[in-house]
């Protein structure tokens, strides 16, 4: 059996935009101005996201997500090295991207610490001066990727475009399990 990619995998659209209202902004109720769930500032990026009500079900997924959120990137910048929070796996649905913009991928040096963010239990932030970049892969509109979201990860935004998608996250499911199962 072949093995998957050990940090993100890209698969024939699992999601389609059938699949999903006809824009965005009516999966956070059609309201622009409702308050996000989260809202991050990193190196002249910014983070916001919705997190949504587990109503919306996809037939073409042998596993429904444990958690479903939309998530909004704006800005040049760097969302810095990180690792997810009670997350072991995502499936990000692109909506907006221009494949101008990267996630990395990232291993730790031997003096790598991590950093906790405000709010947060654990030390899940790091500085890349402490890591080694390892892969890495940009996503245009349409793209649906698995990421192993217990490795430690980044993105590079290089567009002056939104970044737009819908993640599917799994709290307990491991990486590799669902990659075979959707391969």
């Amino acid at each position: 059996m072949e093995r998957p990619n050990p940090y993100w995998q890209r698969l024939a659209p699992t999601l389609t935009a059938t699949d999903l209202p006809e824009h965005w902004v009516e999966l956070i109720g059609g309201d622009t101005t409702k308050t996000p769930t989260k809202q991050y500032n990193s190196f002249g990026t910014q983070l916001t996201y919705w997190e949504l009500e587990k109503h919306l079900k996809f037939p073409n997924l042998p596993i429904q997500p444990d958690r479903l959120r939309v998530g909004r990137i704006r800005g040049q910048g760097l969302l810095l090295p990180h690792r997810d929070h009670g997350i072991t796996c995502t499936l990000n649905l692109y909506l907006e991207a221009s494949g101008d913009d990267t996630t990395e991928f990232w291993q730790e040096k031997p003096q790598a610490q991590g950093i906790r963010a405000p709010n947060s239990l654990q030390a899940n932030i790091y500085s890349p001066v402490n890591l080694d970049q390892v892969d890495s892969f940009s996503a245009v509109k349409g793209d649906c990727i698995l990421l192993n979201s217990r490795e430690i990860h980044s993105v590079r935004i290089r567009s002056n475009s939104e970044r737009i998608l819908l993640s599917l996250m799994w709290t307990e499911l491991d990486y590799k399990d669902l990659a075979n199962i959707l391969k």
